[in-house]
Parts: structure tokens; C-alpha cells; sequence
């Protein structure tokens, strides 16, 4: 990975304040829940701990993996009717196919080889050294590793380009000495770093009993240092033009940075609520508790006020934490958005070859944005259905509606912008993978979208 400066080791601090989020353990799984509402399990057990069964976001989207009895994956389901179908071929090789459940039945909890209709794009991985996925296009990605206990290892990346680029990673132990003996204090850190547009090199010096500095040299001999604590975790970054990067020390958050100067502030789930740049202040309010019922929204502002005073409120669907409304006081004029969710479920391709309503672990519905009304010039009618004194733009989304003749993906077929008597339809269309493919455009006047 190479960051805007060029660094292939962009550096990347971990936030750590984790009072924000949850780990409920089960009697066969653990649930962890984040502080969006995003709850993960995973499996607890004796050699199956921490393997992931699903994952549930906020909107109703899931995401399930399923195994054979020998623990195998045997696919990934998300119940907009996508699929990631897993394949041994032989030993060390992995296949992984990405199938549209709408087109094609698939078995998930199987290892059976699935019957096709179309070819669908496949990734084939080679488990060894060198470590090679292979991915649908043709395209190589390639790691080959060289460890050395006492002295540097090597790793060798070729990425998935057109050319035969290669780069290499130099890895060593980073040691210490503490009067008596040298002491390893990390373990398999990058040293130096060849890339086709030149070498970079990472030195790091004693900063403290445990504490050191990391510098990173460029091809073109910049410099960029990164001071960490007693802990390991970085407390500055210091970039090659001289601006600084100050992070909090429990949290791990930025806390104030330099050239321009900046500082921010954050109340005790780790929510940003203040951002200070010389005179210019940018702020927000948050719920002050934030029990389990409310994880959906408790997390997102309940307000926020711009560096020129402007402040606009929110207010969220407890459901699936959606926005419910949106008001904006501005220079003496308050606009008003309104949004409508509905919820829809995927229906795909069953074993009869008819059409079904996708079963993830039960009918799982996702919920969408149905409409969005903005009222310009007056306030909004607490129906949320017109605006007092009209003016009002509404533009609906179309989602189609699955059924046994029919497949729905749950993708946007069409959207209605309605305003001063004149409504405007723009249909769209998507391939087997899901990629949006045409555009009908307003003028042609279609009263309903295929």
C-alpha cells in the first residue's frame, strides 16, 4: 500500500479507545458491537475462537459465513442476494467465486460444485512460497517470504500490474540494550523498502527505556519521523514538510496538529465535538449516554455548528439509525429535510429455478431510502408528507419489488424529482454483477422504469 506521499509503510495509528464499543459473550459465540450498532459474531470453542459467523450492520444488511463439519468455508451470503462461493480444488489451492444468487442457484452450506449458467468472476489462490492470487482478470498478485531468525528477512510484492514490478520488504527484530543483555522490544519491523521509483530506508533509535523514534527516509531523502510511547502507540508524527500530528495517548485520536494549527476535542465515546483553527470553531452535540437500545444513533451528532455559525440539527430512525430529519438555520431561513425508509428483501434464483425470498438466518430485510423532501421556504408539515406554503422538492427511489416470476438485487431501478407540479424519472440498469451499466435520462418522459 503506498500513501499520498509515496511512503509504501503509511503510517496509520490505531484508534484505541474502545468505551464506545461492546463484547457480549454467549454460550457458543461472542458478539461484538461497535459504536455505530455494527455487531460481529464470532465462534468460541476450543480451536475455533474468534472465527467470524456474521456480521449485522445498521441498515439491516447481513453478512454470513458458512462452514462444512470440517470447518472449511463454504461460502459468504449477504442477503442482497450476493455470494462468495469457496472451492479446494487441490491441496494449497483456493477458489473463490463471486455468483449473483438472482441468476444462478448455489448451494451455500456445501462444498458441491455449483451448475452455472454464465461464467462469474473467480479468484484462485495459492496457498505456499510463494503465497499467488490469481484474480479474474488474469492478473498476479504474488508474495514470497525469506525468514531469517537472527538476521533480516524478505518479503518480495508483486502487485497486480500490467508490468513486472516488484517490491521488497526488509524485515528485522528491533533490539535494545538494557545494561546487561539485548533485549528484543520488536518484532519482524520494515527496515527498507525497494520500489521501482526508489529505495526508502526506516531507522529507529532508542527514545526511553522502551520508547523509540521511527524515521523514514524517501528516494529523494525527505524525512519523516513518528515518535511512539511506553506502549508501542505513536504520539506524533512529525511529516517532511515540518507539519506535526499530535494523537491522544489513551485513545489514540488525533488531538491537535500544526501548519495550519488545529486541536480537537472529543467527548468520552471518542465523538468529535470540537475542531479549533484560529478563530474559526466547528462543534457538535451528542446524546450523553448511549445505552444498547440506541447504538444505531447515540454515535452520530445530534447537532452541528459550522465555522460561520450556521447549525443544523439531526434527528435519526432508532430502528437502523437512518436519518429521520434534517433542519438548517441559516442567515434567519430554516430548511427542513425529511427522509422515508422502507424496507425490502432480496429474492433470488431457488433450487426449482423459480424465484424465492432470499433466508438468511431467517427473511432478513435491509432498509432503504425511499424518499427525500426539502421544504426551501417554509417549514415542513409534522406529517413530513408537504410543506406549509409548497415549495417543496421530493424525489422518491424506485426499488422494484421481488416475487416468484421475478429477482430483486435491491438495486435503485429508478428515481422521481418532483417540484412546482413537474416530475422528472431516471431509470437505471445493472449487469449480473451488480455494476450500474445505462442511464435513461428525465427527458424521456417514462412513466414507470423496467
Amino acid at each position: 500500500m503506498v500513501n499520498a506521499t509515496g511512503d509504501p509503510m503509511p503510517v496509520d495509528p490505531a484508534r484505541r479507545l474502545v468505551c464506545a464499543d461492546t463484547l457480549h459473550q454467549g454460550t457458543s459465540s461472542f458478539a461484538w458491537t461497535l459504536a455505530d450498532g455494527t455487531v460481529f459474531e464470532t465462534e468460541k470453542g476450543a480451536g475455533v475462537i474468534g472465527r467470524l459467523i456474521s456480521a449485522q450492520y445498521p441498515n439491516g444488511l447481513y453478512k454470513r459465513v458458512y462452514r462444512d463439519s470440517n470447518g472449511y468455508i463454504t461460502s459468504v451470503v449477504q442477503n442482497d442476494g450476493y455470494m462468495l462461493k469457496f472451492a479446494y480444488p487441490s491441496s494449497g489451492v483456493t477458489t473463490v467465486t463471486a455468483i449473483n444468487m438472482a441468476v444462478d442457484y448455489c448451494p451455500r452450506s456445501t462444498l458441491a460444485p455449483c451448475a452455472f449458467s454464465r461464467s462469474w468472476p473467480t479468484a484462485t489462490i495459492s496457498d505456499g512460497n510463494p503465497f499467488v492470487v490469481i484474480n479474474s482478470t488474469g492478473a498476479t498478485w504474488e508474495l514470497q517470504s525469506d525468514w531469517n531468525l537472527n538476521s533480516s528477512s524478505y518479503l518480495t510484492l508483486k502487485p497486480f500490474t500490467a508490468d513486472t514490478s516488484t517490491h521488497v520488504y526488509e524485515l528485522r527484530n528491533y533490539k535494545i540494550y538494557n545494561g546487561q543483555t539485548w533485549q528484543i522490544v520488536a518484532n519482524d519491523l520494515v527496515y527498507a523498502v525497494s520500489t521501482p521509483w526508489g529505495d526508502w530506508s526506516y531507522g529507529r533509535s532508542p527514545n526511553g527505556s522502551y520508547n523509540y523514534k521511527s524515521n523514514s527516509h524517501s528516494p529523494q531523502n525527505t524525512v519523516r519521523q513518528v515518535d511512539y510511547d511506553s506502549n508501542g502507540d505513536i504520539n506524533r508524527i512529525k511529516q517532511p514538510d515540518g507539519r506535526m500530528v499530535h494523537y491522544h495517548p489513551v485513545t489514540g485520536l488525533i488531538s491537535s496538529s500544526t501548519y495550519p494549527s488545529i486541536s480537537y476535542e472529543y467527548d468520552s465515546r471518542g465523538n468529535l465535538t470540537r475542531v479549533t483553527s484560529g478563530d474559526m470553531i466547528t462543534q457538535a452535540g451528542y446524546p450523553p449516554s448511549c445505552p444498547s437500545y440506541a447504538r444505531k444513533t447515540c454515535n452520530k451528532p445530534d447537532w452541528v455548528t459550522d465555522a460561520r455559525g450556521v447549525k443544523t440539527a439531526f434527528n435519526y430512525v432508532i430502528t437502523h439509525g437512518g436519518r429521520n430529519y434534517m433542519i438548517e438555520d441559516s442567515l434567519n431561513k430554516r430548511r427542513m429535510t425529511a427522509y422515508r425508509w422502507v424496507q425490502k428483501h432480496a429474492w433470488v434464483k431457488n433450487a426449482s429455478g423459480s424465484y424465492s425470498k432470499l433466508d438468511v438466518d431467517g427473511p432478513r430485510a435491509v432498509w432503504l431510502l425511499e424518499s427525500v423532501r426539502t421544504c426551501r421556504q417554509s417549514l415542513m408539515h409534522s406529517s413530513g408528507q408537504f410543506c406549509h406554503g409548497g415549495g417543496d422538492i421530493l424525489t422518491s427511489y424506485d426499488y422494484g419489488s421481488g416475487n416468484s416470476s421475478a429477482p430483486s438485487n435491491l438495486h435503485v431501478r429508478g428515481e422521481v424529482v418532483t417540484a412546482g407540479g413537474q416530475s422528472l424519472r431516471t431509470c437505471y440498469k445493472y449487469d449480473d454483477l451488480g455494476n450500474r451499466i445505462s442511464e435513461t435520462a428525465p427527458r424521456a418522459n417514462l412513466a414507470s422504469c423496467p
